[in-house]
């Protein structure tokens, strides 16, 4: 609506406190209505414009419009008036204005850890214009104009002829930056921290809660008023037993212990609030098929379906090629920075070696750079992670220990003959929201009835979610989700452990007890297949990084075996390796210091390092080789050898060893 200049008197306030007007005369006030009738549709209008009220039966009597106004026929929403900053006013003043109009409307939150005003609502994907999810959206300077205008009239007092005027002027867009950015307004504005979108058990004053629809002040929250509510509080166990087994009966799962895993997964989003922090890490949930269209993806977005009525899945994070952790980071940052409460990261291929996704799913935190600035931002990290991949995918052990994996396997040929009982699984889920979350409630509810009993297997690098969801889950009646796995060996993927156990046993079957080189290692490696697949051993680099891998399992135990180095003290090009048989043959453990020399397939200790073979110093002239390196100046010595001399005495490697080392 245009600024309307209408008679008003002076003696009101600015925060529209109208007081009787008791002059102006009748035919001035006819003639005003009468041009803009449009401004006098309501009672309000015509208290707020300054209409004395002897005149208002007279001007009933005149217009239709009033009359109806006067009978209460027309309700008008009545707005306060916000002064700009003019007149003497500073932008202080305006900032207590805004914050105190906009503090109690639930409208606008401060959230800290971004130190940004957001409101909450709709992510949508600009592309497609689709939903996504209930985020936080940081407040702009141009919407805010629009924000603050929906609950007030903006704008300054104007003299006219017929007295003082209102007249509305919106704020522009470097008034509105400095109110979003000012003290005033962060301090008054209730702070948020996390998004529910169902009703999650927490436990809060030592006492079994659900967080409020809408914004709740004790947990910095938002739920949304939509959000369903919890069916049957007193729902039985093992009818609760019974409607997650309904989930999860369809699927191949490889044994008993992926499909507690499975449940587990389904379970951990659900308790976040019976932690001692809703940012408490908790280990991902890795989804592993012995091939395609096994239903992995279809399992592991039912957790998203059930807590927030919606499933998301994210690009993988290795794609038979190595992670970009550059551009996941920057993911995980948009993720947490929108509010969201979950990452699938599907159909992962090759080798899963992130620095970055071992952060995200073991760091209470998740600190971050602001893109195109210095600054760092840090919020609690609330994410569930998921991942993805059919075998023979690897992973690092770092990932593995950070890992539950839940495996599906299907033996016969043709997976599209599989007939299921419910034929659109999400769907159902979908419809059955509430009697789901009744379920998982259930167990909650069991396990408090039974004292909080802590689980019975220990998990290290998690040890509050393997207590209170070990527990849980025992408490029902299922096994741990703690215990590893080792049942079945040919449906999970392959760490890196998993392969240098493999090496530590065909090298012990091959060099038993007998100091080898590492590039005796790599020919034996050469000979298996699929072993180390992803290193390319004609390559220098390659050989390189392998060579760093191996140091980094020496005297460890994988299996019945250990590898050792035999002479430590010597340089890395002259170090030998020895695998050992533990309990059985030679010293278990850290290896002994002592120099060893070779006497067939027995390791005898000597005093003294064994002689080197002397370097030949008479070459034909066209059999040398490139010089590797050139003098740094004339009194600086080097030699030239043969191709066959090289070979003959171990220079080759030695010389690659030494290259190596000054790379790195």
């Amino acid at each position: 609506m245009e600024s309307l200049i209408v008679p008003k008197k002076f003696e009101e306030d600015i925060d529209g406190n109208v007081t009787e007007v008791t002059d102006g005369g009748y035919k001035k006030w006819e003639g005003v209505i009468d041009r803009t009738p449009s401004y006098f549709t309501t009672k309000a209008d015509l208290n707020l414009n300054g209409v004395p009220k002897k005149y208002w039966d007279r001007l009933s009597e005149k217009f239709d419009f009033v009359k109806e106004a006067l009978e209460n026929k027309k309700q008008p929403i009545e707005k306060p008036q916000i002064l700009k900053d003019t007149q003497g006013r500073s932008a202080s003043n305006l900032c207590e204005d805004v914050a105190n109009l906009l503090k109690d409307k639930n409208v606008l939150f401060f959230r800290p850890n971004s130190r940004k005003i957001v409101e909450v609502g709709i992510i949508k994907i600009q592309s497609t214009d689709e939903n996504l999810f209930t985020g936080f959206s940081e407040m702009s300077d141009k919407r805010f104009v629009t924000i603050i205008e929906k609950y007030c009239d903006v704008g300054y007092w104007h003299k006219t002829r017929f007295g003082e005027t209102f007249e509305i002027d919106s704020l522009s867009p470097s008034k509105t930056s400095i109110i979003l950015n000012s003290y005033i307004l962060e301090e008054s504005l209730p702070q948020i921290q996390r998004i529910f979108n169902c009703p999650l058990p927490i436990i809060y004053e030592e006492k079994l809660t659900f967080p409020k629809k809408g914004y709740d002040k004790r947990f910095n929250s938002w739920r949304n008023n939509n959000s369903i509510e919890i069916l049957d509080e007193e729902m039985p166990l093992e009818k609760a037993k019974e409607i997650i087994d309904k989930i999860y009966c369809e699927f191949c799962f490889g044994n008993e212990q992926d499909r507690i895993n499975a449940i587990s997964s389904l379970l951990t989003p659900f308790i976040r609030g019976l932690f001692n922090n809703f940012n408490t890490i908790t280990p991902a949930f890795f989804y592993l098929g012995n091939r395609e269209g096994v239903g992995k993806d279809y399992c592991a977005k039912i957790p998203g379906l059930v807590i927030d009525g919606f499933a998301q899945e994210d690009t993988p994070i290795c794609d038979n090629g190595k992670p970009n952790d550059e551009e996941l980071r920057k993911k995980i940052t948009t993720a947490i920075r929108y509010g969201r409460k979950r990452m699938h990261f599907a159909n992962n291929k090759g080798y899963l070696n992130s620095s970055i996704l071992e952060k995200l799913i073991t760091d209470p935190m998740w600190i971050d750079r602001i893109l195109g600035k210095t600054e760092e931002i840090s919020y609690p990290n609330e994410l569930d992670i998921s991942l993805s991949g059919n075998i023979p995918i690897r992973y690092s052990d770092d990932l593995e220990r950070r890992t539950l994996f839940i495996n599906l396997f299907y033996s016969k040929e043709n997976i599209n003959e599989r007939r299921f009982k419910k034929e659109d699984l999400h769907i159902w889920i979908l419809e059955n929201r509430n009697l789901i979350l009744s379920a998982l409630f259930t167990l909650v509810k069991n396990w408090i009835d039974n004292g909080k009993q802590k689980g019975s297997q220990p998990f290290a690098s998690f040890p509050e979610w393997a207590s209170i969801c070990g527990g849980i889950m025992e408490s029902a009646g299922y096994g741990t989700p703690c215990i590893k796995d080792t049942s079945n060996k040919l449906l999970t993927g392959d760490s890196d452990s998993d392969e240098i156990r493999e090496l530590c046993e065909i090298c012990y079957e091959k060099y038993p007890n007998k100091p080898i080189k590492k590039s005796d290692i790599i020919f034996t490696i050469k000979q298996q297949d699929g072993l180390f697949s992803y290193y390319d051993f004609e390559k220098r680099q390659d050989q390189t990084r392998f060579g760093i891998k191996l140091r980094k399992y020496l005297d460890r135990e994988f299996g019945n075996y250990v590898m050792n180095i035999v002479n430590p003290d010597e340089r890395t090009a002259r170090q030998e390796f020895i695998f050992r048989l533990i309990g059985k043959d030679g010293n278990h453990g850290n290896p002994s210091l002592s120099p060893v020399c070779e006497d067939k397939n027995n390791i005898q200790y000597s005093n003294s390092l064994p002689k080197l073979p002397k370097l030949p110093n008479n070459t034909k002239e066209d059999d040398k080789l490139i010089d590797y390196s050139e003098p740094k100046s004339k009194n600086d010595e080097y030699f030239d050898f043969s191709k066959e001399e090289i070979e003959s005495t171990g220079l080759q490697e030695e010389i690659h060893e030494i290259q190596e080392e000054s790379e790195q």
